[in-house]
């Protein structure tokens, strides 16, 4: 845990760690606990629930397989502001329910069950200024829910159908928009 920058943030880096659900028991109400990375494990979505209960945690790494049934948990941990999750299989739906977060600053997210359908319900995301999709079956026709999102500092775009002549237009309604393909 790096405490050295300001001793009142900690950092979970559980790299190289199988994490379980019996471990993040273990970490249940701690108010210290601010930033979670998790890159290896045997958790369920149901196992998330005690990082819920950390009141102070604004970042999370998950690099594991997460569903629709994490999202619940994961609009609980309400002073979240950084989730990255590249291997989310989270569908439309599901990100319906996470956009009704009120924090997320920045959002890292992969899953090839997101559509058009999610940029539309991300484009709802007042607090959203960071956006990374990755493998996410979006093309040009998803790209006018972006347009009305003048708060969108930055957007990756890995592995998406989205074409040259869709960025520019993009670009053209968000000229100071910072823009990564295919990184």
């Amino acid at each position: 845990a790096d405490t050295l920058a300001n001793p009142s943030e900690t950092t979970l880096d559980l790299q190289g760690l199988r994490v379980t659900d019996q471990d993040l028991l273990l970490l249940a109400n701690n108010k210290h606990i601010t930033h979670i990375h998790i890159d290896d494990g045997d958790l369920s979505e149901q196992g998330l629930a005690p990082l819920a209960t950390l009141e102070n945690l604004v970042q999370i790494r998950i690099r594991l397989r997460l569903t629709d049934e994490a999202i619940p948990i994961i609009t609980k941990m309400k002073s979240l502001r950084y989730l990255n999750i590249p291997k989310a299989d989270f569908t439309d739906e599901g990100i319906k329910i996470l956009c009704s977060h009120p924090n997320i600053e920045l959002l890292r997210i992969g899953g090839e069950r997101l559509s058009n359908s999610s940029l539309n319900s991300l484009a709802t995301m007042q607090s959203l200024s960071f956006l990374h999709l990755i493998g996410v079956a979006i093309n040009d026709e998803g790209l006018p829910a972006l347009y009305d999102m003048p708060h969108l500092q930055s957007l990756y775009l890995d592995d998406t159908d989205v074409t040259d002549a869709g960025l520019v237009k993009l670009l053209e309604i968000l000229p100071s928009l910072h823009l990564h393909i295919n990184q």
